[in-house]
């Protein structure tokens, strides 16, 4: 009779989503599971029940982190807009790996969404938070200078498509290009 083996939840989610976010959910092996959370597969699926379970609790435990992240940015800038440009900004000039591995939301996305309704929900969530962090963001800096609503989305918009092109792209030039015409069109006379 074994054993279940006693393990910490973050750290096996940590573990997981590092292996989903280089390889995807669909070339990721319950055995590259195994190997990189280091607990039998008895006690991974005691807790986790099964490959999506796990996939969707590495899911979520991303979204919450990037929200985390942002809001201490935001929080703690005086100027948003300046914040808001070093992010697309800082996206766009990541080094390789981090181009490569791109975003663990939008790669989800892309992968997923034609078959499964999950991860569509839980990434649509994700962003309209982070929508709602940037509109307030953005509106208590300048109140009667811009449409938050708007300029939140068109910012959140401009990012995903930086990621995107950091990712697909064999350098950085084409992301960069793509943020600092960003930057100039949306921020120009703002900061």
């Amino acid at each position: 009779m074994g054993r279940n083996a006693k393990f910490n939840d973050q750290t096996v989610i940590n573990q997981a989503t590092e292996v989903f976010w280089e390889r995807g959910f669909a070339m990721s092996s319950l055995e590259d599971i195994l190997r990189a959370v280091e607990i039998p597969r008895q006690s991974l699926y005691h807790r986790f029940k099964d490959k999506h379970s796990l996939f969707m609790e590495c899911l979520h435990s991303y979204c919450e982190h990037i929200r985390d992240s942002l809001t201490s940015d935001f929080e703690s800038s005086q100027n948003p807009l300046a914040t808001a440009r070093n992010l697309i900004l800082s996206t766009a000039n990541a080094n390789a790996d981090a181009r490569k591995k791109g975003c663990l939301a939008l790669n989800s996305m892309m992968e997923c969404s034609s078959f499964d309704l999950e991860v569509v929900s839980t990434i649509h969530d994700h962003q309209q938070k982070i929508l709602q962090l940037l509109e307030s963001a953005f509106d208590h800096y300048e109140p009667t200078k811009v449409d938050a609503k708007k300029l939140a989305t068109l910012f959140l918009g401009s990012l995903s498509a930086t990621q995107m092109l950091a990712k697909s792209s064999p350098n950085a030039d084409l992301a960069l290009t793509h943020a600092e015409y960003v930057c100039e069109t949306i921020f120009h006379d703002r900061e």
